[in-house]
């Protein structure tokens, strides 16, 4: 593809502005692209220069933040007494598994499986984690406090 706003600098080095770069990454991630200028030198000759453009894709890393977040919130509603019956409990796995779901579905459109990987892993570890949390006894909570009547 002939693609414009590339040069070569004094040095024969070629010049790729951030549009062109973002121009050239629509291509083929994981693979890479060569860039070939071809034009006339101060000689009277034809210079050529290559540049190879490693077209590696960004892993969205943050997405496994919702993995943690579902995890700590779960954690500490079951820590507190919250999350007690069958139903709560499927609730928080659901949860749990429903923030895997931007790692997955971001991770494989990236074409970076490793963030995938990771975000069903952690999810797996804390659904785990989640269900060995003892959930608050009722020996562990504080009584009431019962005003007492003051006689002056």
């Amino acid at each position: 593809r002939v693609i414009d706003g590339v040069t070569v600098d004094a040095n024969g080095e070629v010049v790729l502005p951030d549009e062109v770069l973002a121009e050239i990454r629509r291509f083929d991630l994981g693979t890479d692209a060569t860039v070939r200028v071809v034009g006339p030198n101060p000689d009277g000759g034809t210079h050529v220069a290559l540049r190879i453009v490693p077209l590696d894709p960004t892993p969205p890393w943050w997405t496994l933040w919702f993995v943690f977040g579902a995890w700590l919130a779960g954690s500490v509603m079951r820590r507190q007494g919250r999350i007690t019956t069958i139903r709560h409990r499927s609730i928080a796995a659901v949860a749990m598994l429903a923030s895997a779901l931007p790692a997955v579905i971001l991770g494989w459109r990236a074409t970076t499986t490793e963030v995938v990987w990771w975000g069903i892993g952690l999810t797996v570890l804390a659904l785990v984690l989640a269900a060995v949390i003892a959930p608050r006894r009722v020996d562990e909570q504080q009584p009431p406090e019962v005003p007492v009547p003051v006689s002056v």
